[in-house]
């Protein structure tokens, strides 16, 4: 029961962050497929107030089509940037001639100042530009102006309205404006500075077809990974490639040193470099055939199809084999065979594993040094000024290290060590010592270093702590195959294969009792009694529609840093 109190202390955290959310994301809905009769801001607004009564809506925002506007002020400001960049190289290689010229006549002397330091200067705005500038307010007052005249053209199916009061919020959401479920649906909107605005414009309707292709093409990366991995899995062991091949035997026996480098790890840093693949090909397919809204809403996609690859191809392999097919097909025929599967080759492999999770400790503190965003740092760094370079080279690549695969990663690991620790109990010890190395540094990452990531409530923890529970099954399946393979009667096989009707119990209780997504009703009536944090954005308006000049206005929370404080490292991981 322990994973209920830690859920219950969960819970017991995200209701302080949906206490403290700050308007207008508190305060706002989501409302898609709007009909083309309701398509403007002031319909949309009406109809709300007509339902929940009047003056009851602030605002209603249709989402517009901006592609042009956007392509306009994307041309802007990459000749900006260019200009900026010549100057500054301008600038740094007359310093470079003056530190030379002033070292030629005294030797001595203290050199100037590193002409990189500089933050640069910024290129006056040319006769090109000023024109982009004033085309880019001519479009803009275009859009608001066919906006407000109700133009089909420049509208979307997609609208955010925003409340007076948060409790119309919760009722909102509850409601069902049409008896047509594809209208009008009502949903809670992501952060104002993590929406993907184009995927808002899109018609959900319309979209399904793309997410049927989008995960045929999962499916198909999984069939074509399974050969592969299934190749590796042959190899797990220096007996097992001995016993394939002949030629390795020899070489290990003529260089004993090839045999304990591979035996220390290299299969496992082969396997562990070909599933570290996997993250960015699912990224790549989520972010082209699905409507995912927010970029937070793509890293728990990539959260929950990573985890599973990794449970198939890392932890299941051996058991699988090269043969999905086969192997369904046999468990279909006998179902209880999946006991014996797990007994016959999972056992054989704890040593693997182990090596798996000590060659993580090096993962992570690869992770610490942040190699990719030196390096783009570096590269920037030869044509832009240090603030600028760093700026451009952040965040890191969220494909391969946002929270959806550190969260998929670290319970994938934690259920490793819980499904080998009856069999090898050493594996608890050094799967302390991984979580600790973690612990420790993506606390001081998150903290100190990455930039701040919009804030979802901690809704990557409720999927982790199910697949903890998932891999529970595994741990139950599989020590009742070892029991009905070594002991000398079923009975203790069947009071370990027991356990099962437990755990679904408390796994279906775990996804259906608790409740975390909203706040109740009693708590909401207070709202303006809680202390709110800082709003990333004043509204859920476009940021290529507003004013030139607001954005200044704007309180960028995600690019600040977070306070130093003594206990830095809570809530991190």
């Amino acid at each position: 029961m322990r994973k209920f109190i830690d859920h219950s202390t969960s819970s017991g955290l995200r209701e302080k962050w949906l206490k403290a959310l700050p308007p207008p994301r508190s305060t706002t809905i989501l409302v898609e497929c709007i009909r083309e009769d309701y398509q403007s801001d002031e319909k949309v607004k009406e109809l709300l107030e007509r339902l929940l009564g009047a003056s009851t809506v602030e605002t209603a925002y249709i989402v517009r089509q901006t592609e042009d506007l956007k392509a306009l002020i994307q041309k802007r400001d990459t000749l900006r940037r260019e200009q900026n960049r010549e100057l500054y190289k301008q600038q740094r290689a007359e310093a470079q001639r003056s530190a030379r010229q002033h070292a030629a006549k005294d030797p001595t002397a203290n050199a100037p100042a590193n002409p990189r330091a500089r933050t640069g200067a910024t290129a006056q705005d040319g006769p090109e530009l000023k024109q982009l500038n004033e085309d880019i307010q001519i479009l803009r007052r275009k859009i608001n102006e066919a906006a407000i005249a109700g133009e089909a053209s420049r509208l979307s199916g997609s609208a955010f309205v925003t409340f007076k009061h948060r409790r119309y919020t919760e009722v909102a959401q509850a409601m069902r404006l049409t008896s047509d479920e594809e209208e009008f649906r009502i949903t809670s909107p992501p952060d104002p500075a993590d929406v993907i605005y184009e995927d808002l414009i899109k018609d959900p309707r319309l979209s399904h077809a793309r997410a049927l292709f989008g995960y045929f093409l999962v499916a198909a990366v999984f069939l074509g990974y399974l050969p592969i991995i299934g190749a590796l899995s042959t190899v797990t062991s220096v007996q097992r490639v001995e016993m394939k091949f002949s030629f390795v035997r020899d070489l290990f026996e003529k260089y004993p040193i090839a045999e304990h480098l591979y035996n220390g790890g290299l299969e496992v840093f082969v396997l562990n470099l070909t599933m570290s693949l996997i993250p960015l090909i699912l990224a790549t397919i989520f972010h082209r055939f699905m409507l995912l809204k927010s970029k937070n809403k793509w890293q728990l996609l990539v959260q929950q199809w990573y985890y599973y690859f990794l449970i198939v191809f890392v932890l299941l392999v051996t058991t699988i084999g090269t043969s999905l097919a086969d192997t369904s097909l046999e468990l279909l025929n006998t179902p209880t065979k999946v006991f014996v599967l797990l007994a016959s080759y999972m056992p054989q492999s704890t040593h693997f594993y182990m090596r798996y999770l000590v060659l993580q400790c090096a993962v992570v503190m690869i992770d610490l040094l942040r190699p990719a965003s030196i390096l783009w740092y570096w590269i920037y760094l030869r044509s832009a000024p240090p603030e600028e370079a760093k700026r451009l080279s952040e965040p890191e690549d969220q494909n391969t290290h946002g929270m959806g695969v550190r969260s998929a990663r670290a319970t994938f690991l934690l259920v490793v060590a819980l499904v080998f620790c009856s069999l090898a109990p050493f594996i608890l010890v050094i799967g302390t010592i991984l979580f600790g190395v973690m612990r420790l540094v993506y606390g001081y990452l998150v903290a100190f270093v990455e930039s701040r990531k919009p804030d979802m409530g901690g809704a990557f923890w409720p999927y982790q702590l199910q697949h903890v529970q998932e891999g529970i099954f595994i741990y139950v399946a599989l020590m009742t195959g070892v029991l009905l393979k070594k002991a000398s009667t079923r009975y203790p096989a069947a009071i370990a294969a027991s356990a099962i009707l437990f755990q679904a119990v408390s796994y279906y209780r775990f996804r259906h009792v608790f409740r975390w997504h909203t706040l109740p009703l009693e708590h909401i009536e207070n709202d303006e009694s809680f202390q709110k944090r800082t709003a990333t954005k004043r509204s859920y308006m476009q940021d290529e529609l507003l004013p030139e000049g607001d954005e200044e206005d704007l309180e960028f929370a995600l690019a600040a840093k977070p306070a130093r404080t003594k206990r830095w490292t809570k809530g991190c991981c």
